[in-house]
């Protein structure tokens, strides 16, 4: 009987991180903890204030599709949610994400340059940046702020730098906000009103 009880939990274990794994081979379908992380709506315009005053607006266009074809193995469906952020004629924060599965690309200007994978449990999803990030910043925030607001579960993804006089730097989402701030070159951090 003292066997049984730690041979259950250990199979209960088991069994829960191989939900997660079973998750991301599993294109047909997003799981709704990934969803999460997608907050923002088709239509949305998002106003964010610098730390200077500066405000700044995006608008969020969202699709939802299924890809489908032929491939080894047979037959296909994989459902794709894509969330592109656009800001005026200056294109400062253009950036897409693309979920399938239970992962999300970020990418601006058809480069991808981050990615998450989401997890069951909520402090378990982990944020790559192909640049400029530790191992231990991958690992979601948990229970902490940003420009003066509380988060639940908060991630950041490092932006590649390029040219320009004033240009991105790093970029936060939360998991029930969707993107919630940025941070610049010149102007620093810039939060969602």
């Amino acid at each position: 009987m003292k066997l049984l009880l730690p041979s259950a939990l250990g199979l209960a274990i088991l069994l829960s991180s191989c939900g997660n794994m079973l998750d991301s081979m599993d294109e047909s379908e997003i799981p709704d903890y990934t969803k999460n992380w997608l907050h923002n709506q088709h239509g949305e315009v998002l106003t964010f204030r610098s730390s200077t005053g500066q405000v700044r607006t995006l608008t969020v266009a969202r699709k939802r599709h299924i890809r489908s074809g032929t491939n080894q193995i047979g037959k296909f469906e994989h459902e794709i949610i894509n969330v592109w952020y656009r800001s005026g004629p200056d294109s400062l924060l253009n950036m897409a994400l693309e979920a399938r599965a239970n992962y999300v690309h970020v990418s601006k200007g058809g480069d991808e340059f981050a990615s998450f994978l989401t997890n069951k449990s909520d402090g378990r999803t982990m944020f790559y940046s192909r640049v400029g990030t530790s191992s231990s910043e991958r690992i979601v925030a948990w229970d902490t702020t940003f420009s003066g607001q509380p988060y639940r579960y908060l991630g950041r993804v490092v932006v590649p730098p390029t040219a320009g006089a004033d240009t991105v730097t790093a970029v936060y989402f939360s998991r029930y906000n969707g993107l919630i701030g940025f941070t610049t070159k010149r102007a620093g951090t810039w939060h969602r009103q």
